[in-house]
């Protein structure tokens, strides 16, 4: 029966004769499978672009090798012990020579210039070996020749054969014959940790002889390796490694969990908003089409027949779904990755000085793989309905008995556990325990007690739509006359109430579905600004004790080399003050007030004005009593021998620190300033690690010496793992432990810091490109970081907002086709209110009421759950926050959530008041002179 062409034609002529039905039955089928196929379109575009940028800049370039802190180039002697090291692995190495270069081109007297211009120096042959594939290194270039990377090409106009000016930033300029333009592809594409903007490749010691970047030795060395096993190596006495490759990889990975997590996110849930409402779009065609089943299993036709028709119909609503679903879906992601990509490129080169280029990827089999799958989801629910359909009586289905359900007939349990689960969740907000549940376990996960209050909240959000329900109905007389101010007449609320009553899934449905979607959107709306408002607060806290900017050195030749470059060019003003020099060590300690001991970072200063000028800034959280000002407590720290500040966190109690944070080094009670503590000075480590090596409590512990030291204050230092446990010291004291001191693995000799404005992008890019045009890299601002992702968080909160919103267009075409099949059922109905002396005009209000209600229901009570639970969500959140931060107190945005609430519910009013419009066409005229 299925394959006669009657049956489809028969369909397809229902579904015409219902047009408004049939197309808003599609439009809610299709947003479902149009965001899934989206949120694939994003993914597959970021993996494509992403493997394409990876191929271009690093081949097969796996890791970078640097030199250990003390050196700053690798000796050629050292190659043959680095490659005997990584001998028994498939790996390949090349050394090489890098400087940050400017170029400068003249084209028909229009000069160009750019900096932070990467150029390299190697062997070609060696190149061949470590690129087979690439043909450039068949090539000889004579001293006087280079390779230009394209995208630096087109940016200077740059042909072949054209003379450039090349500068390393020293007063070394040459003048080289571009030779050869060529595509980016592994080596020609590299940029190099500083992430260059383009490429230039020398012969072979060019760079070294003509520019005097190095002299017998080798800035860094590639590693490759041709295969797809996941080894990695490690740094060694010889070397450091720096995994750039995994570097980009983590960046595309951000992007697409950053973005593609939401829209998957919103995605999944206009999914099953969705399919709630498809179920009951299909009980309407059912139910439409009952009287029709009823007469053909009367003529012998058996269920099994029957539900083929019904599927026929479902199927072919179902096909148009997913078919505008895909194309849609398909438009969308292309929109959203070219909007997503173009501000993410914009902001990364604006604050970092490069991005990936993210390019619309059309991965045709795997959309429709997609939409197939979102279309398999719809067909198992028709199925699911259809079974239910099958097993009507044929009595019931010629008679449309089985059209309404009772009206008042609702389960005791179900109102039960109804109000249980609202009065649970309304004592806990009110009493508070709510959100003690949401502290998270000693590992760092999400407990289950908060999980299962995020279920409770869930579920008291549905109640509360239930229980409106039966109470709105139950007290339809109370609203009728409380509503008669608003020139409403009481026969209108009342049966404006009681009619949804008459099909209560259908009707509960549609509000659950506004319920939902406007509780995500409202809670979305809220916690995002909530988090960017915090990470603004947090930007503020992220510098180098207190230091806008800094540069790490490992020796005092690259510390006198900083301030050089920070003060050759006397007319930049970028730094507000003069620059400092940051050098710390770190001890092991043990006490009686602490926690198993643990390890202090000792900082100091030789006399009174280099202590305030060094850490005057910081402030302090608390100092004794006698000192007046802050400025009191750094001078006696030089002053006195006997006096620490230490790091505010010492002035916590360690129950104020959540389960993730370790304990291990911190006061069995808070200290105080003032309280006078023994330290225990042990050797160093064997091992150096965070915390002295383990022994057994029985064992006594060698002691270097013990100092009795008086905390006079706290200071809110915020400090990364580089002043971990910080500890400000006198001269004396810092000066007597050096040879007890220690650094941790890779960690530098110390810091250049100074101040810069945050805010002055064209300051900061002018040092930062001094800094590479004299090979220093390593030039940080670490508030850079927190603005990109600030930016990235405000356009995610947008884009996922418009996700939401159209997720609402569900709800709105639900209430739409709930309102044009309510009209249809209650015809008769209607035609007897007319004969009984009821205005048309009236009967349009019914029905203006009961969408209002339906549609006003939900949004209220999304709105409420969605104010609740931002507060669980924001709690959660901050449970998760070091109690040294700043939490900035819990902030509604008012205007923008009375805002959205104030348009749905006018589009609530303006769908309400369309449906009702269409009461008049089934109704009998009235009398001559009747008013209407």
């Amino acid at each position: 029966m299925i394959k006669s062409g009657m049956l489809w034609k028969m369909s397809l002529r229902h579904l015409a004769l219902q047009k408004k039905q049939t197309l808003l039955s599609v439009l809610i089928g299709s947003i479902g499978s149009a965001l899934i196929v989206s949120s694939f379109v994003f993914f597959s575009s970021f993996n494509y672009s992403g493997g394409a940028w990876l191929n271009a800049h690093f081949g097969n370039i796996q890791w970078v090798l640097v030199p250990p802190l003390e050196q700053s180039k690798f000796a050629p002697e050292q190659l043959d012990e680095i490659s005997a090291q990584l001998a028994p692995y498939p790996l390949s190495i090349l050394p090489y020579v890098s400087s940050s270069l400017t170029v400068s081109h003249n084209n028909g007297g229009e000069a160009r210039v750019e900096s932070n211009i990467i150029g390299l120096d190697f062997s070609f042959d060696e190149a061949s070996d470590f690129e087979p594939d690439q043909p450039l290194w068949s090539e000889k270039l004579s001293d006087t020749e280079i390779v230009v990377s394209r995208p630096l090409a087109e940016h200077l106009a740059i042909e072949q054969g054209d003379r450039v000016q090349v500068s390393t930033g020293k007063d070394y300029t040459g003048t080289y014959e571009v030779k050869l333009i060529v595509e980016e592809s592994g080596i020609t594409g590299f940029r190099g940790e500083q992430q260059a903007t383009g490429t230039i490749v020398f012969a072979e010691s060019a760079l070294q002889h003509q520019l005097s970047v190095e002299e017998d030795g080798y800035s860094k060395i590639w590693v490759g390796t041709n295969t797809d096993s996941d080894m990695f190596i490690t740094s060694s006495d010889s070397f450091r490694v720096l995994d750039v490759r995994t570097e980009g990889l983590n960046l595309i990975s951000g992007m697409k969990a950053r973005y593609g997590v939401s829209f998957l996110f919103a995605s999944c849930i206009a999914v099953i908003a969705g399919s709630l409402l498809l179920v009951q779009i299909l009980f309407m065609l059912a139910d439409n089409r009952q009287e029709l089943y009823g007469v053909l299993r009367a003529l012998g036709f058996s269920s099994s027949k029957i539900g083929i028709v019904f599927k026929s119909e479902a199927v072919l609503i179902l096909s148009f779904s997913s078919l505008s679903g895909m194309l849609a879906g398909t438009a969308i992601g292309i929109i959203l990755v070219k909007s997503v990509a173009g501000h993410y490129s914009e902001t990364m080169k604006r604050y970092e000085g490069f991005s990936i280029p993210i390019l619309p990827y059309f991965n045709l089999p795997g959309i429709i793989l997609t939409g197939s799958l979102a279309m398999l989801f719809m067909l198992f629910i028709v199925l699911i309905v259809c079974h239910k359909i099958k097993k009507r009586r044929i009595i019931d289905m010629l008679y449309g008995s089985s059209k309404h359900e009772a009206v008042g007939k609702h389960p005791l349990i179900l109102i039960v556990l109804a109000v249980f689960t609202l009065s649970i969740l309304a004592s806990g907000f009110i009493f508070g325990w709510v959100f003690e549940f949401l502290k998270p376990e000693d590992m760092g996960g999400v407990p289950l007690k908060a999980l299962a209050i995020i279920l409770l909240w869930l579920a008291a959000s549905i109640s509360a739509v239930y229980l409106s329900f039966l109470v709105l109905s139950r007290f339809s007389n109370f609203f009728s006359k409380l509503l008669i101010w608003f020139k409403l007449e009481r026969s209108v609320v009342f049966l404006g109430t009681k009619y949804p009553q008459l099909n209560f899934k259908r009707s509960f449905t549609v509000a659950l579905l506004f319920s939902v979607l406007f509780m995500a959107l409202i809670s979305t709306l809220i916690v995002s600004n909530q988090l960017i408002t915090q990470s603004a607060v947090t930007q503020e806290n992220q510098s180098l004790l207190g230091y806008s900017g800094y540069v790490p050195y490992s020796s005092d030749n690259e510390r006198d080399r900083i301030y050089e470059i920070l003060q050759e060019d006397s007319s930049q003003s970028e730094i507000s003050e003069d620059p400092v020099s940051l050098e710390s060590y770190k001890l092991n300690i043990d006490s009686q007030l602490l926690h198993s001991g643990g390890v202090l970072t000792l900082l100091s200063a030789q006399n009174e004005e280099e202590m305030s000028v060094r850490y005057g800034h910081l402030p302090l959280s608390s100092r004794l009593p006698s000192f007046k000002e802050d400025s009191e407590v750094w001078k006696a720290l030089v002053q006195q021998d006997d006096v620490i500040v230490l790091d505010e966190k010492y002035a916590l109690h360690p129950d104020e620190w959540s389960g993730i944070w370790s304990k291990a080094g911190l006061p069995h009670e808070p200290l105080m300033v003032g309280d006078e503590i023994t330290l225990s000075i042990l050797p160093k480590s064997k091992t150096i690690s965070v915390l002295p090596e383990k022994t057994d409590d029985t064992t006594p512990k060698e002691v270097v010496d013990s100092r009795k030291v008086k905390i006079i204050g706290f200071v809110a230092a915020h400090a990364d793992y580089s002043f971990y446990n910080l500890a400000i010291v006198p001269p004396a004291f810092f000066s007597a432990y050096k040879t007890e001191g220690f650094k941790w693995p890779n960690e530098q000799l110390g810091y250049v810091a100074f101040h810069l404005d945050n805010d002055n992008l064209e300051h900061i890019q002018a040092l930062r490109t001094r800094f590479l045009l004299n090979n220093t890299n390593s030039f940080t601002v670490p508030a850079e970081r927190n603005t990109v992702n600030q930016l990235m968080n405000k356009q995610m909160v947008s884009v996922f907002i418009a996700f939401m919103s159209l997720s609402l267009v569900i709800g709105i075409a639900g209430l739409a086709l709930v309102q044009a099949r309510a009209i249809q059922e209650r015809e008769m109905q209607m035609k007897m209110l007319r004969y009984i002396g009821f205005r048309q005009k009236i009967i349009r209000k019914i029905f203006f009421v009961e969408g209002i209600f339906v549609g006003w229901t939900g949004l209220i009570n999304g709105l409420l759950f969605g104010i609740s639970g931002s507060y669980i969500m924001i709690r959660l959140v901050e449970s998760y926050v070091k109690p040294t931060e700043t939490l900035v107190p819990i902030k509604i945005p008012w205007l923008s959530v009375a805002g959205m609430s104030f348009a749905l519910m006018v589009i609530v009013l303006a769908v309400s008041n369309l449906a009702s419009k269409n009461v008049g066409r089934l109704f009998i005229h009235p009398q001559k002179g009747e008013e209407i």
